[in-house]
């Protein structure tokens, strides 16, 4: 292991946040939780800082709940189901038999005095009657098994009715916890219902098209928010509170809507009775009200849940990240940051090594943009490459004097920008262009992966090929040659990395390093490493090579030999990894940057 460790710089807060739970004595403890793609987040304040949830704290997580004992369960995005029985600190996985993702939770206790346990999944509800040990599927008489949200009635005991509601616009009630399902959605639009309440106003379904109530006569009526995208629903002492694509409304027994203030775009909301509200956010995490949704401010430190935030690093020491949900933001330092303004999400950003004339550059699925320092802005090309029809941008790169490079799903390689015209460049190969490197000298490095298995168990290869001097235009293929390949990988995901006479070739639990001599590569070394890693880009120092992986960041040696960088990041995912003259510089899952000092860099 390295000297020394990584050191936190900063953090990128916020991030989606897809589901919000308060301990059933918040009042007294301020104990939430949050979940997120990036992972569980934990609060002891009342939401006011989060932290990340113990064991859980990288775990991409889709919903969380308590039950009404202090129980909490988490629902993984990869369909496990976890539990703690200590707020959140230590988590156990529940024997689910594969549940497939989890959508929504909900619990109550039942006339036995267990525990009452209901899951939404895309392929049906499953329940519980025993607080989790036992599951039994659970979708006689339901006409549509994806399932959005659940809703248990208050007198669950006695009544035994539970709701759900689909994503084709169909609500189902139970009158037995379960057991078979009848229709009760006369009334509804043809729209996904997201979530329901039972309320002091009545029975509250929130869908696609508004929020609607239930009559005395079984009948479903629009009572609010027409055409919006209502996600959640929460109440308090006849106190409603609507998430919307539009942000947070509140109304009183009335129903007549009024907006809060916060209108961004929300996925969750919980209620408590003291008056306090939490909102989880599409892009800036965690709202806090202390009165009933009238007033909020922004959680004052975490979550952090970008996911998978793209990075790119000048050397100038500036940040450009982004998430998949359309968020960006911009640092100079990697503490401060300001968002920036993007009509559609980005898949790709990269920095210009040289910070000038351009210093970052990024694509959409379509188009490519470029930094606008004075601005601050990304703007686009004046000139856009042509694509074909559902063709979309896969990697990007730039080179020094401001020209751009853009590979696609359906393997094309474009050339242009900064002045130039695209040009179209025939590539050897099969797949997609995965990444791309052109170096000073002229030489440009391609990546594809191409599907090689399919099945139960599809399997994928990469291949790295090399062309001697980039010359516009160009359309010879015979130019290119191969320098290295790895087969069987289990995911289309691998990243490549070209210093010098050095090309490493990093995907899920192989290395390949070659060295260029004469134009064409020596014996291509392959490392195979321990199961689970999954390695997310590459950079050098001298000639030290590191990984940044799904467990931290790896040193490589020549040998092959590899072992962590520091422990601070170990079992940490890294998504972005930077090497300047002083230090290497990473961005994790969610959004934190962490310094690694350069003198450490000693075996």
């Amino acid at each position: 292991m390295l000297a020394a460790d990584w050191s936190r710089i900063g953090a990128w807060m916020g991030g989606a946040v897809h589901s919000l739970a308060l301990s059933p004595r918040f009042e007294d403890d301020g104990l939430a939780l949050a979940a997120t793609y990036a992972g569980l987040f934990r609060s002891i304040n009342g939401g006011r800082t989060w932290q990340r949830a113990g064991d859980m704290g990288y775990v991409a997580t889709r919903g969380v709940a308590f039950d009404p004992h202090g129980t909490a369960r988490a629902a993984t995005q990869a369909g496990a189901l976890m539990r703690s029985t200590d707020g959140g600190v230590r988590w156990q996985a529940l024997d689910t038999w594969g549940f497939g993702p989890i959508n929504a939770l909900t619990s109550a206790l039942n006339q036995n005095g267990n525990m009452a346990l209901f899951a939404a999944t895309d392929e049906g509800i499953y329940r519980s009657m025993d607080s989790g040990a036992s599951w039994q599927s659970a979708n006689f008489g339901l006409l549509d098994v994806e399932i959005l949200c659940l809703a248990c009635a208050p007198d669950f005991a006695k009544s035994e009715i539970v709701l759900a509601g689909s994503a084709s616009g169909g609500l189902y009630r139970s009158r037995n916890a379960g057991r078979a399902w009848r229709e009760a959605g006369y009334g509804l639009p043809d729209a996904a219902v997201q979530c329901i309440a039972f309320t002091e106003a009545g029975l509250l379904a929130g869908t696609e098209a508004g929020v609607f109530r239930l009559t005395e006569g079984d009948e479903w009526l629009p009572c609010g928010l027409e055409g919006m995208e209502v996600n959640c629903l929460a109440a308090c002492d006849g106190t409603l509170l609507a998430g919307t694509t539009r942000g947070i409304f509140r109304a009183g027994a009335d129903l007549q809507w009024q907006p809060t203030g916060l209108e961004e775009p929300t996925l969750a909301v919980a209620y408590a009775a003291n008056g306090v509200v939490l909102c989880g956010t599409v892009h800036s995490g965690i709202w806090r009200s202390d009165d009933g949704g009238r007033t909020w401010q922004r959680a004052h430190e975490g979550p952090t849940a970008h996911t998978p935030p793209l990075a790119a690093h000048t050397r100038d020491g500036a940040f450009l990240v982004a998430d998949a949900l359309g968020s960006v933001a911009y640092s100079d330092d990697g503490v401060a940051w300001r968002p920036v303004a993007v009509d559609d999400a980005l898949v790709c950003v990269t920095a210009n090594p040289a910070s000038r004339p351009t210093a970052f550059m990024a694509a959409t699925e379509r188009r490519v943009l470029a930094w606008d320092a004075d601005a601050r802005a990304l703007l686009p090309l004046p000139g856009q490459p042509s694509l074909d029809d559902d063709d979309t941008i896969t990697a990007l790169a730039l080179t020094h004097d401001g020209v751009c490079l853009i590979g696609t799903r359906f393997g094309q390689c474009k050339v242009g920008g900064a002045g130039l015209p695209w040009h179209t460049l025939a590539l050897p190969g099969a797949g997609a262009v995965a990444a791309l490197h052109l170096t000073p000298a002229g030489s440009l490095f391609v990546l594809r992966i191409a599907a090689a298995g399919a099945g139960d168990a599809p399997s994928f290869s990469a291949e790295v090929w090399r062309l001697p001097v980039l010359v516009l235009p160009y359309q010879d293929e015979s130019a290119w040659h191969m320098l290295m390949a790895l087969d069987g990988l289990r995911a289309p995901l691998a990243c490549l990395l070209v210093a010098g006479n050095r090309v490493v070739l990093a995907a899920q639990n192989a290395i390949a390093q070659a060295y260029i001599v004469q134009g064409y590569s020596t014996e291509v070394y392959r490392v195979n490493v321990e199961p689970g890693i999954a390695f997310t880009a590459v950079a050098t120092h001298g000639e030290a090579t590191f990984l940044a992986s799904n467990r931290g960041v790896i040193y490589l040696s020549a040998t092959g030999a590899h072992w962590p960088v520091g422990s601070a990041l170990v079992d940490v995912p890294v998504v972005g990894l930077f090497a300047e003259r002083a230090a290497l510089w990473t961005v994790t899952l969610g959004g934190e940057v962490w310094r690694y000092p350069v003198e450490a860099m000693s075996e």
